[in-house]
């Protein structure tokens, strides 16, 4: 899930602005939206650097699913092995 604002999508570490105006650091999206629920997202406090949750529309922001471009570009999911008792 990506975090989008004013139409730009924003990324882990970047510095973004609530309706007041005080700045936070976006660390993530916490909860995806489902019908009927807004997502959810995290950022840490710029000035205690706290971390908090928020719904996207304190930032005039929209949690939407990643492009097909963004995950094409990723390449597929990395195989992993199994390690332990079979």
């Amino acid at each position: 899930m990506d975090l989008y604002i004013g139409g730009k999508v924003i990324n882990v570490g970047d510095v973004i602005k609530d309706f007041r105006g005080d700045s936070h650091v976006f660390s993530g999206v916490s909860m995806a939206p489902s019908p009927g629920r807004s997502g959810k997202i995290i950022v840490n406090s710029w000035t205690s650097g706290t971390g908090r949750e928020f719904y996207p529309s304190v930032f005039d922001g929209e949690i939407k699913k990643k492009s097909r471009a963004r995950r094409v570009a990723l390449g597929p999911p990395a195989r992993t092995t199994r390690v332990g008792r079979r």
